[in-house]
């Protein structure tokens, strides 16, 4: 019988550590690229990434009025055929196009996570939505122009969406039960490292060398998320908790 329960060592052991390994650098990775994609959005647009003068919507302008006590600021929206101007309440074109994006990614990521699950498996899964993530990152370095940009954007946020719902669902799955707290929450903090390490990285490489480079960056550690999931061996679609969990346990408890 287990006699020690939420033992992180447990994790470590022979039969476990491999597995452990690679869930703890692919959480990692996953919140990085999750984390990342979602800060990284607006500033892409803000930025005029891959925008030209032939796009429909122009810069927001602020026109800046000075009196002899304060500066005023006046948005004013503009396109090529109509200007758009509000005193004191106005919205930026790029925040709604961000907003819609994000917000549109997060739905259509289930329905792309659970069809690949059903004919694929977890592993399959993993595979296919870490190559998915890697394409898209890697769509991004290449500047076609601001249409292709927004749907570049609206796949690369769906593709890193999956891939953070599929470890958040095979990491608890893979372990067995009197040890699945513990190893989930390691997975978290993990998941949260790569979470505070990717707002750092968006504003270094965003701001300071060029979105450019953050397209890289984000394709280089996509590619490696990858290799990761083609390392995991335990397919727990379609099994039964009950069964599986006794599997990886040898009679005795832990080795």
């Amino acid at each position: 019988a287990v006699t020690a329960r939420g033992d992180i060592r447990e994790m470590f052991v022979r039969k476990f550590r491999r597995t452990t390994v690679a869930l703890i650098l692919g959480n990692f990775l996953a919140g990085f690229i999750y984390i990342g994609s979602i800060y990284a959005t607006p500033n892409f647009l803000d930025a005029r990434y891959c925008f030209n003068l032939r796009d429909n919507w122009a810069w927001t302008n602020w026109e800046l009025e000075e009196d002899e006590t304060a500066i005023t600021t006046t948005p004013a929206i503009t396109t090529n055929d109509t200007s758009i101007s509000t005193y004191g309440c106005g919205f930026r074109v790029d925040s709604l196009f961000s907003t819609v994006i994000i917000t549109l990614a997060e739905l259509f990521s289930l329905p792309l996570l659970g069809s690949i699950n059903y004919f694929h498996g977890r592993i399959g899964t993993g595979v296919a939505v870490s190559a998915l993530t890697t394409l898209t990152s890697a769509v991004l370095v290449w500047c076609v122009g601001s249409t292709v940009l927004r749907m570049e954007l609206f796949m690369w946020r769906c593709c890193t969406n999956a891939l953070e719902l599929f470890y958040w669902t095979y990491t608890p799955e893979v372990f067995p039960t009197f040890m699945r707290s513990v190893s989930f929450g390691v997975a978290l903090v993990s998941f949260n490292v790569g979470s505070i390490t990717a707002m750092v990285n968006v504003y270094v490489v965003g701001f300071v060398y060029s979105w450019r480079c953050l397209a890289v960056v984000n394709t280089c550690l996509a590619a490696v998320a990858t290799a990761i999931s083609l390392t995991f061996t335990t397919e727990t679609a379609n099994i039964r908790l009950d069964d599986f969990v006794e599997k990886p346990r040898d009679k005795d408890g832990i080795d």
